[in-house]
This record gives structure tokens, C-alpha cells and sequence, in this order.
């Protein structure tokens, strides 16, 4: 820490002491939150490149300080504020991260900044998703329920005879997005949308969708199935359903 200057909380060394304090062996720790060790070292060693990408270091920070009964929210933001933030670094709440199970902090209500084009974007996205839903109801007055990460039933008639599903995905909030057809042909590349975005993937017998920590909607054959996820996490979708897989990270060449 530079003289006079604010605190700053070291990420990697509270994980890995913390680790050691509880004698927990690294793999033990790939085992229980399912992230690789190569990201779990990564994080000890503050070897950020290494990581996927800032979404996915904040969402691994919560599951690692989870399973160590440390803050993650505080972890998240030490690292948003040193690494992602433009601004100067404010002194981390050292405290808190230490005090065990997470703890509310009202104070914290940053607004998050939003490019004005990709928020334009958002909006027309927005807009088209309402009208398409007004159209599809009509005059019945009965929204489709959404469940969380159910599978989903092919509706009657839109499922292909040979097999094949429709795939659209809505991000609800900012989520990293990396999708695949069944011949692994990328149909989304690691690519963040933005909340109120609607991809259409059209049609294929098997999707691979990866997803960082966020909430988004997967429509398969029209049914939506809404996913809220504090991690980063896998699914395969195919006409048996919506399958979630251990996750893998980024899985687009």
C-alpha cells in the first residue's frame, strides 16, 4: 500500500489463507464449487488474465468466499473497484470480508453505467419482446408461466420431425453468453448482452449455452424457461428438455 494512500484488500492472499486456515485442499475446493483449479489458483494469485473474463472472476470470487463462509460481495467489488473501475480505489472494508457469513450493506448503490448505444439497443429489444407477447396472447388474458430452470416441453406443433428445437434466449440482466449448435458451430461468441436483449438461434437438434451469473430466459419451442444463476453455469438443450451441465467456462473457439 502506497503511503498516505487508501487501503487495499489483497483478493488472492484472503482466499488462499482463508483455504489453508480451514485445511482445505484445492481440489476439495474444484469439487464442492465446481470451478476449474486452474481459476481457483488463478484467483490466490491474483492472475486475472488467466480468467475468462471480469463477469466471470466476480461470479467465481462469490462461490470461492461462499464455500470460505467469507463475503463475496465484498471480494466482488474489491476486485470491480481495483480492476474494472476507471476511477480511483476507495478503501476496501477489510472488516467485513473477514467477519464471516455475508452481510448487508445498504449503503451500496452504485449506479452501473451503460454505453448509450447498447441501452438504446436494450430498449428496441424491449419493445419488440412486448409486442411479440401481446401478439401470442390475444385476447385470452393468460400470460405463460415461467418456471426456473425447468425443462421445457415442445409445444404442440412447433417441434420439427426430425427432432430439431427453436432456441431464443432474452437476457433479463447484463449476462456473458457463448452458444453452440449441434455441429459446435458457434451461434453466440463469449458475447455480453445486454439486459432486455433477444437472440434468436433458430433451430438445431442439440444447443450448448454457456452463461455467466445473471438471469435470462431460454425459449424452447416457444415455452420460456427463466434462469437465475449466482454463477457461472452450462446447459444442453435438445428436444428431451433443458439439461445443466457441470460448467466449463467459455466454450467458443
Amino acid at each position: 500500500m502506497e503511503e498516505g494512500g487508501p487501503a487495499r484488500l489483497d483478493i488472492g492472499s484472503t482466499l488462499k489463507q482463508t483455504r489453508q486456515r480451514l485445511s482445505l485442499d484445492i481440489r476439495e475446493v474444484e469439487d464442492r464449487t465446481k470451478i476449474r483449479i486452474k481459476y481457483l489458483r488463478a484467483l490466490e494469485n491474483e492472475e486475472w488474465d488467466v480468467l475468462p473474463g471480469p463477469t466471470y472472476v466476480r461470479g467465481y470470487l462469490r462461490a470461492y468466499a461462499d464455500l470460505l463462509e467469507l463475503d463475496g460481495e465484498v471480494l466482488a467489488d474489491e476486485y470491480r473497484r481495483q480492476f474494472e473501475d476507471t476511477g480511483p480505489v476507495s478503501p476496501a472494508p477489510v472488516d467485513g470480508v473477514l467477519s464471516g457469513r455475508r452481510q448487508e450493506r445498504p449503503g451500496d448503490s452504485r449506479p452501473r453505467r451503460v454505453p448509450p448505444a447498447r441501452l438504446l439497443l436494450g430498449l428496441g429489444a424491449l419493445i419488440v419482446i412486448v409486442i411479440i407477447v401481446v401478439a401470442l396472447v390475444g385476447g385470452s388474458g393468460d400470460a405463460p408461466t415461467e418456471t426456473a430452470a425447468t425443462p421445457a416441453a415442445p409445444a404442440v406443433g412447433d417441434a420439427a420431425p426430425t427432432g430439431e428445437v427453436r432456441l431464443a434466449i432474452v437476457a433479463e440482466t447484463e449476462v456473458e453468453v457463448c452458444a453452440l449448435d449441434a455441429n459446435q458451430q458457434p451461434l453466440i461468441e463469449s458475447e455480453l448482452l445486454a439486459a432486455g436483449t433477444r437472440e434468436g438461434l433458430g433451430k438445431s437438434s442439440l444447443f450448448s449455452v454457456d452463461l455467466s451469473p445473471g438471469i435470462v430466459r431460454l425459449i424452447i419451442d416457444g415455452v420460456p424457461n427463466r434462469v437465475s444463476l449466482d454463477e457461472p453455469a452450462t446447459y444442453e438443450i435438445s428436444s428431451a428438455g433443458l439439461q445443466e451441465l457441470a460448467p466449463s467456462g467459455p466454450g467458443c473457439p
